[in-house]
Order: C-alpha cells, then structure tokens, then sequence
C-alpha cells in the first residue's frame, strides 16, 4: 500500500520569567531525544515548537531539520510573566 508511519516531536513551552530553570531543562532533553533518534526508523519527520508566554504565544517553528529546531529551542528566553492567565491551551491550537 506505500504506507509509511511518520511521528513528530512538538513542544509546547512556557517562556515566562519564572521558567528559565525549566527552559534549560527543555534544551537538554529536547537535544537527548533527537540525537538518540537521529538516522533511525523512528526519527521524527517533523519538530513543532510553540513558545508561549502571558498572554501571548508563537512565533510557530515548523521545520523537518533537526538542526534548525535546536536553534531555535537554543534561542528561548524566559522574560515576562506575572499573575495573567497562561494561554497554554492557545500554543497548542497553533
């Protein structure tokens, strides 16, 4: 039938002030899964990452290069915050 199964990695992740422990932590694991699954069967076809942040949430990164979702997990800050409502949900819509 030419059916192939595919997977892709997406992460969703809060970017605010109090996360940067918590962002650190996203950029080792994040980079442990995709080099244990580089060049195997099982390697994603795509990555999805969606940085929410009070209130907001984006820019999307949707690349199949492993390389490029690196960077950009790399490039996350956690700046802002406060008591206004979290639009996790909003991220994972996107």
């Amino acid at each position: 039938m030419g059916l192939t199964q595919t997977s892709v990695l997406c992460f969703v992740i809060d970017t605010t002030g109090s996360m940067s422990d918590d962002i650190a932590e996203v950029r080792r694991v994040t980079s442990s899964i995709i080099d244990r699954k580089a060049g195997k069967k099982n390697q994603p076809s795509e990555y999805i990452l969606v940085p929410f942040n009070d209130p907001d949430f984006g820019p999307l990164t949707r690349t199949t290069d492993p390389h490029v979702f690196k960077s950009k997990i790399n490039a996350l800050t956690a700046a802002g915050g406060g008591d206004r409502p979290e639009m996790c949900l909003s991220g994972l819509q996107a």
